[in-house]
């Protein structure tokens, strides 16, 4: 009883007083104060002309069925649920990311019926398509679709089509998620930018409102380097898309001028930030939450940002938000450094303090088993742990106290990093406290065919060093504590010099619903 009151109070003491009003409001006004709608109602839409550009596959396979995280289903016309689906997978159900998405070959009245049959079931409820970030999707998902197809009405009546605007602009704008923060609130901010630009009487009416929140936003959650404060590589891709959308509507609107200042002094060092933390095979790296095939892809970044007369800031070996990030020749090597994630919303934040991730030529070596499914399992636990990265457990502990599907009590906190570069060799060392009393120091020496890691961590207890590897290197034992590693294109050297290695079965999660057979160098020692 005792150690849940302490881990709830270092989940909950770090949260702003906002957030703590938030939880009260969501959780006990919201039940029993009726709400009360603006009075402000949209008699017009208004047309921006913005080119966007799109990277989301097409979840929607015609009549019910839909395809989202690689699992396909047939959904209930009548209820539109799928009840063998995850929550997870009904929140992108009803994103409608498929009205703009690459390679769409559905026809603009077939999509005018979808949302028509969508909203006629759904507008006089609430539930789960209402809830904020749900809500807050599809509407520029919307906003985008009818820009291009809807512009005379021909497709979803005026009267409908503002209805559909309407209900979203109070539903998104009476739930804005001030008690989650981060990529959540932004998502809110997004959907009232696109919609006041859409609808005049509201941009009128609460257009500086919404130009401070998101002038605000910008300056809290991104930080001097350009990264994304919840330090995952895959939510920054998703912001840094969020942000090129919102500029290019702001390009349009000049009353949104101020903010798409900040943006536009923003996005070069938020596309270095990215391009930084990719590997040579354009994915991202995968500390805390990160998969493939969630977040847009580099090339379609660079080329968006490129089309809003966006350049990027040059990409050089240095620390990235505490991301160490190191190329000598055809070797990347990735470090974290960095602290676990903002204490205000650590949801998406991995117990993976000093891992790393090495890439030679494009074929990763050492990976961090990456994240395959959110929710409250075993197995999501499992991946957010120390033990699924490639770092130090002490007596099978996490670095930091993740618990449940999105919550951390006490936090690993950095308490060094050093980082010296030279024209051909790399050392990078880091160190936290997550095992108090005891510091775990780890010391990456890189050089350009050599990678050295000294670990130092003065406790009593079993220590494990792990070393995870791409799913498509081959492993084979040459001496004592020596292994070959080879893959079609190369192979190294893997030695170490103190414990007993064992080479143990694991799985690396690339995807959302993908799980793939991978081996794991297990090292145990002491000292």
């Amino acid at each position: 009883m005792l150690a849940k009151a302490i881990r709830l109070f270092h989940t909950l003491w770090p949260l702003k007083l906002i957030q703590h009003w938030g939880l009260f409001y969501y959780r006990v006004v919201r039940r029993v104060v009726p709400f009360k709608p603006t009075k402000t109602w949209a008699t017009k839409v208004e047309v921006v002309e913005a080119q966007f550009h799109v990277y989301q596959p097409v979840g929607w396979k015609g009549g019910m069925e839909f395809e989202f995280l690689n699992s396909l289903a047939t959904v209930d016309a009548a209820t539109w649920q799928a009840p063998e689906q995850t929550l997870l997978w009904h929140y992108n159900l009803h994103y409608f990311d498929h009205l703009n998405a690459k390679d769409n070959h559905h026809a603009a009245t077939d999509e005018a019926k979808l949302i028509m049959a969508w909203w006629q079931l759904h507008q006089p409820l609430q539930g789960v398509p209402w809830d904020p970030y749900p809500t807050s999707l599809p509407v520029v998902n919307l906003c985008k679709w009818g820009w291009q197809h809807n512009r005379a009405f021909a497709l979803i009546a005026e009267k409908e089509w503002l209805a559909i605007l309407h209900r979203h602009y109070q539903e998104v704008k009476r739930k804005l998620e001030y008690h989650i923060q981060a990529n959540h609130l932004f998502a809110n901010l997004k959907a009232l930018w696109f919609l006041q630009a859409a609808l005049p009487e509201y941009r009128a009416k609460e257009g500086a409102w919404l130009q401070k929140q998101v002038r605000r936003e910008l300056a809290v959650q991104f930080d001097a380097d350009g990264g994304h404060f919840e330090l995952s590589p895959m939510y920054h891709r998703i912001m840094l898309w969020d942000v090129l959308d919102m500029y290019a509507v702001g390009n349009q609107v000049p009353s949104f001028a101020a903010a798409n200042a900040a943006m536009e002094a923003l996005l070069p060092k938020a596309l270095r930030w990215c391009h930084a933390l990719s590997h040579p095979d354009t994915q991202v790296a995968f500390f805390n939450d990160a998969a493939m095939g969630i977040a847009p892809e580099l090339e379609p970044l660079i080329g968006y940002a490129n089309a809003l007369g966006v350049s990027e800031a040059p990409v050089a070996n240095g620390v990235y938000s505490g991301y160490a990030v190191v190329t000598l020749g055809d070797a990347h090597l990735f470090c974290d450094v960095a602290e676990a994630g903002p204490a205000i919303q650590p949801g998406h934040v991995h117990a993976d303090s000093l891992s790393f991730e090495l890439s030679l030529g494009t074929q990763r070596v050492f990976v961090n088993s990456g994240t395959s499914e959110y929710g409250a399992s075993a197995e999501r636990l499992r991946q957010r742990s120390t033990a699924a990265h490639n770092t130090v457990t002490l007596e099978g502990r996490n670095s930091s106290d993740v618990w449940s599907g999105f919550r951390v009590g006490k936090q690993a906190a950095i308490v060094k990093c050093d980082v010296e570069f030279t024209q051909d060799t790399a050392m990078v060392v880091g160190a936290h406290n997550g095992y108090q009393p005891a510091v775990h120091q780890r010391e990456w020496v890189f050089g350009v065919n050599s990678l050295r890691v000294n670990d130092t961590l003065a406790a009593n207890g079993q220590k494990v060093s792990r070393f995870y590897l791409h799913p498509s290197i081959q492993v084979e034992q040459q001496g004592v504590n020596s292994y070959v590693l080879r893959w079609p294109e190369g192979e190294m050297l893997f030695v170490a010099e103190h414990g007993h290695v064992k080479v143990m079965e694991s799985t690396w999660h690339p995807e959302f619903g993908t799980v793939q057979k991978n081996v794991c160098l297990v090292v145990a020692w002491q000292g």
